[in-house]
């Protein structure tokens, strides 16, 4: 862990601009460059940059796989070399970069700088070392372990397996953003969690407002439908509170979100996706425009890229290229032209590869993954329930037509139902469902068409559907969807402003006005956290001192688990996290997520620690593979009292923790 003022921290800074711009930037840049054209600066920086993330990435599996994972060092020096000998090219690409930056408007600067710091802010105290230790806040403290645990786990090993169960297969998990971070700390040195917290929130925010720019550049937009999309990318929020408010006459925030602008890093895969997602965007619109081979090929490879970052975009992306190329077969038939069947040829051929790659990142850990099971409205009933939005009235009524089979009754609840959710989760940007005539005219025919359909359809199946694995985490269709409804929402804002009557300027206001109560919400709970520690979990300075022993004079193969009753290893990977070190069984609830066989690990552990003596405590802790027991010293658990009744010497300890040596 790093202290925020520390040398460490700008050492690590300079290190990780460094290794981002060669590894990340240089070779996307190559790729790109192919095409013999020069775009825009802000769509070459943007595209270059998610381009060479996903041959990082690609490069990390496949290597991973055919273990030899020693090719990822030649692969650096490779990348060296090619700048070496394009080194006049790249300076004259970077100075096109600041050129470009100082000529962009002010309005679309403050808007990113002012969204991407406020994205910025709530993750960006996680992991740092305060005065009595390192604090994770919200969910970092669980899901944030996760993370850090995979990650460190892929640096030990590939492919990887779950960290809070040694030896257990990761499945039916979507980790390549896991290990875009994990093979950058691996060869270059970096702390994980400098990595997920601090430098990876900077480096996505910023590529994310930036890759919103360079789509509408390619689009030819104007300045007040970029600025629009912008301020829906960062500021873009839930109106549950007008829901609650319509349900119980008061404001509350205190219900679950799916997305808004300033919180998406709480879900890390998520914003990398949706940042990697609009360079899909971009690229598919430079291929249908210029039918260069090359775009296609770079379109394919972030489509399939998207598959092992997250599934849901993965399979929009896919959807868009489907569609896309089923509309170029109906356009061929209708011409039968010889241009129009060179480019169907190409555009099959990349399709099928775009397929190949994408089957080869979800199959192999994803064999036992559950489809969706028909539920039609359990999302809606869940968010309207006692606990959520807690809309009594209509459960009552609903139930009631539900006795009576008034199915008219049933119908007329289900649309409030849907109507209620969608405004709760899209909050204004439901904008974007209300396509207007001029959409055609300036997004195309093909464009609408897909986007359209894909839009409408993930929310659908948000509605309607279940995943067999995962369950209600179907909420990632609205997420996705989220993304293309605010770039709609943002032109129809943009169409009221060109009016410049009294009635549309009020509408504009109101919108913009609805949208923020969230963000300002979320930001000052995020401040009175940070200034008073509030939902946080303290990793103290003693225990730090115990997990770098561990970490510094313990196998990396090693087992290390901590008793059921552990205060935080019972819900997510914190030992993982924390010592590099997997456990036996820990968070069992992500293991449940992800439909892996966990039950009887937590029927063993449970066993094994209601062991009365320490030679039958020892000797089931080897069957079972532990070599090492992790004890809060606050802890409860019988166990502790064999050790130190025997008088064992601890591997390490400190005030708040011991570790013993299993015998």
């Amino acid at each position: 862990m790093l202290s925020l003022f520390s040398l460490s921290f700008v050492e690590y800074s300079l290190l990780f601009l460094v290794s981002s711009f060669f590894i990340f930037w240089a070779p996307g840049f190559s790729l790109f460059s192919v095409a013999k054209k020069q775009y825009s600066a802000i769509t070459s920086c943007v595209v270059s940059m998610i381009l060479g993330m996903c041959v990082w990435a690609a490069q990390g599996y496949i290597f991973g796989y055919a273990h030899v994972r020693f090719m990822t060092y030649i692969y650096v020096i490779g990348i060296l070399g090619a700048l070496f000998f394009k080194r006049r090219r790249v300076l004259k690409e970077l100075h096109r970069y600041i050129v470009a930056m100082r000529n962009i408007s002010r309005l679309l600067l403050v808007l990113l700088l002012i969204g991407a710091f406020l994205q910025i802010f709530q993750m960006f105290g996680n992991g740092l070392l305060y005065a009595d230790g390192a604090r994770f806040f919200r969910t970092n403290a669980y899901d944030g372990m996760f993370h850090l645990g995979l990650i460190e786990h892929i640096i030990r090993e590939f492919p990887p397996t779950e960290p809070s169960a040694s030896k257990l297969a990761v499945r039916n998990y979507h980790y390549w953003s896991d290990l875009m971070m994990a093979e950058q700390a691996r060869i270059f040195h970096l702390p994980v969690s400098f990595l997920f917290f601090q430098m990876y929130p900077i480096l996505v925010a910023l590529l994310g407002g930036l890759g919103v720019l360079a789509l509408l550049h390619e689009w030819k937009a104007d300045m007040r439908f970029a600025a629009f999309a912008l301020f829906f990318f960062y500021f873009g929020a839930d109106a549950g509170y007008i829901v609650y408010y319509f349900i119980h006459h008061t404001i509350s925030f205190q219900y679950p979100v799916i997305d808004n602008g300033v919180t998406q890093f709480l879900n890390m895969p998520h914003a990398i996706a949706k940042m990697m997602f609009l360079g899909f965007l971009i690229l598919l619109h430079l291929w249908m425009k210029e039918k260069k081979i090359v775009i296609g090929m770079c379109t394919a490879l972030v489509c399939a890229a998207l598959v092992g970052v997250k599934i849901y975009f993965g399979l929009f992306a896919a959807c868009m290229f489907g569609g896309m190329w089923l509309l170029s077969l109906f356009e061929w038939f209708l011409q039968r032209k010889k241009k129009n069947s060179a480019f169907l040829i190409q555009f099959t051929v990349i399709l099928t590869l775009a397929a190949l790659g994408a089957l080869a990142i979800y199959l192999p850990p994803n064999k036992g993954a559950g489809g969706l099971t028909w539920a039609p409205l359990e999302w809606p009933k869940l968010f309207l329930a006692q606990d959520n939005l807690d809309w009594r009235d209509w459960r009552y009524k609903y139930a009631v037509a539900q006795y009576l089979h008034d199915s008219i009754h049933l119908y007329y609840y289900d649309v409030l139902a849907i109507i209620a959710c969608l405004l709760a989760v899209y909050g204004t940007r439901v904008l974007g469902f209300f396509v207007l005539p001029s959409y055609t005219k300036f997004f195309g025919k093909k464009w609408l068409f897909v986007c359209t359909i894909g839009v409408f359809g993930y929310t659908f199946l948000g509605l309607y559907t279940l995943q067999q694995s995962g369950g209600f985490n179907v909420f990632n269709f609205f997420a996705v969807a989220i993304t293309l409804l605010s770039i709609f929402a943002a032109y129809s804002l943009s169409l009221f402003t060109k009016k410049r009557d009294i009635f549309s300027s009020i509408f504009v206001a109101i919108i913009i006005v609805f949208t923020l109560p969230r963000i300002v919400y979320e930001t000052q709970t995020m401040w009175a956290r940070y200034l008073h520690n509030e939902d946080s979990v303290i990793v103290t300075n003693g225990e730090l001192s115990v997990f770098a022993y561990v970490r510094a004079h313990t196998d990396s193969h090693a087992i290390i688990q901590s008793p059921p009753d552990d205060r935080l290893d019972s819900k997510s990977s914190y030992l993982a996290a924390m010592t590099g070190r997997d456990s036996y069984i820990a968070g069992t609830y992500l293991l449940e997520t992800h439909n892996q066989p966990f039950k009887a690990r937590v029927t063993a552990v449970n066993d094994l620690f209601s062991k009365r003596s320490l030679s039958s405590f020892e000797e089931e802790a080897r069957e079972l593979g532990i070599s090492y027991v992790y004890y809060d010293r606050s802890s409860q658990d019988q166990t502790l009292r064999l050790f130190v009744d025997n008088g064992r010497i601890p591997f390490v300890q400190s005030n708040d923790t011991v570790v013993y040596t299993i015998q």
